[in-house]
């Protein structure tokens, strides 16, 4: 449904655009001279370096055929699977390189597994690299380097890949009201320009708790969601200062939490559990305090109101990641 509102309101305010179908995903790489084919690719975070202040995160990457299916756990069919863990700055994996950065601790390999479920290979990766960038239709490109026993290897991918995070987030602020106390992970940024008005840019911080979780498709199924909408004249970034709650869409302002045909918009809370929302409010007045964003960090305070009455005080300062929907 919010899909649909984005598209009305981008009719009425922008012109019109049209894309291409994307491609199937599908990829491939060869190890002891035999190419196996893939068509899925997942890249979960299961951990942190140990002493490095979680700063430093252990991703499992895992590239599967169709004829298998893996979910954070587990995994059902045959055929052949490419398992490497890198440690990297972040789990984001939409972009760069992570060469030489494959975890020495670990037991990255190629396991073949035939249609009785019988492990029949497992071939250790000594060495990997993996370089990703932008490729058509919104896909994303992987190339890999693999090293093994047998010598040196490449592989590639070209689709999108399931993420998914099984370890609490580092914390870069706070959010508080009644008996809610919970830390917020690192924020996300989309800019969805002329979304309200057709002379001020409309930029939607996410912020989810650190200790959220998700299923395979992005939803989140426990943890604090809470967003933070806000409406600039300034094309780029929204200005630094300070931002009142407002209905109003021809200034700046903190855009207050409402609904547009089920679509949630502006400022508001969510809490899940298990999968269903089990608490939520909009955000209907009050002031966000000392707003300063760079192209790679943005900190600010708030001391919001939401619809039930509750005082919603918190504070961030940390790095985001920036998405053009």
């Amino acid at each position: 449904m919010r899909q649909a509102i984005v598209i009305l309101l981008a009719l009425l305010l922008l012109s019109g655009c049209s894309y291409d179908k994307p491609v199937q995903s599908q990829g491939s790489f060869t190890i002891d001279g035999v190419t196996y084919s893939f068509s899925g690719l997942r890249v979960d975070h299961v951990g942190y370096v140990e002493g490095s202040d979680s700063s430093q995160f252990i991703l499992r990457l895992s590239a599967f055929p169709g004829t298998m299916t893996m979910d954070t756990v587990s995994h059902k069919g045959y055929g052949t699977i490419m398992q490497l863990f890198f440690v990297a700055s972040s789990c984001d994996f939409r972009s760069g390189d992570l060469s030489n950065r494959l975890f020495q601790d670990s037991l990255s390999h190629v396991v073949k597994i035939a249609e009785s479920g019988d492990t029949t290979a497992v071939i250790p990766i000594t060495d990997a690299s993996v370089v990703v960038s932008s490729a058509e239709n919104g896909f994303l490109h992987y190339d890999f380097i693999l090293t093994s026993a047998s010598g040196v290897t490449s592989g590639k991918y070209t689709g999108t890949h399931i993420a998914n995070r099984l370890v609490d987030q580092p914390a870069f602020g706070a959010i508080l009201f009644d008996t809610i106390n919970s830390s917020l992970s690192s924020a996300i940024l989309y800019r969805w320009e002329h979304l309200f008005s057709p002379e001020l840019y409309y930029y939607e911080f996410v912020f989810y708790s650190t200790d959220s979780r998700f299923d395979d498709k992005g939803k989140l199924r426990t943890g604090m969601l809470f967003t933070l909408g806000i409406l600039s004249s300034s094309n780029i970034l929204p200005a630094d200062g300070e931002y009142i709650v407002s209905s109003e869409t021809n200034t700046d302002c903190v855009m207050y939490g409402h609904k547009i045909q089920e679509a949630s918009w502006g400022t508001c809370w969510n809490n899940f559990y298990a999968g269903s929302s089990i608490g939520k409010a909009n955000i209907l007045s009050g002031t966000l305090n000392d707003f300063t964003i760079t192209d790679e960090q943005v900190t600010f305070s708030f001391d919001f109101t939401d619809q039930l009455n509750n005082a919603v005080s918190g504070f961030y300062s940390g790095s985001y990641m920036s998405i053009n929907p």
